[in-house]
């Protein structure tokens, strides 16, 4: 069985090299911040549709925006914080929470959701002087 590296793997791979300027990691940085911080943005607008609408496939494109964008990010840098890890681990990790995040998407536009609300299924009763 033969593995390929795709070319963004061996860029990523090569961001532990020290042979890389100071300029290029900054770059690296801001982007990742950039991207982060927009998905973070975009993932909370989500979870506020959720809470006005009380819709579960807006909660679960929120947490699979979130789990794409954020959490990788953060991920990785508290990682390469530690030091002396794995760079494999890295993008193993970061490439399971981006799954987890694409499943939780996929879910929220393919899955099975029941739209009745426990308030929704029994219409309140009326008490009997309420129109007096």
């Amino acid at each position: 069985m033969n593995i390929s590296i795709t070319d963004f793997d061996q860029l990523i791979l090569q961001i532990a090299s020290p042979e890389l300027s100071q300029v290029k990691v900054l770059i690296l940085v801001a982007s990742g911040i950039l991207a982060a911080a927009f998905g973070l943005l975009i993932g909370y607008q989500a979870f506020r549709g959720y809470r006005r609408n009380r819709s579960k496939p807006m909660l679960y494109i929120a947490s699979g925006i979130v789990l794409l964008t954020t959490v990788p990010f953060i991920g990785s840098v508290l990682l390469a914080s530690i030091g002396g890890q794995n760079p494999f681990v890295t993008l193993l990790l970061q490439r399971l929470l981006e799954f987890a995040g694409l499943a939780c998407i996929t879910y929220a536009l393919y899955g099975d959701h029941d739209q009745a609300q426990p308030h929704d299924e029994q219409p309140q009763e009326r008490h009997p002087n309420a129109n007096r």
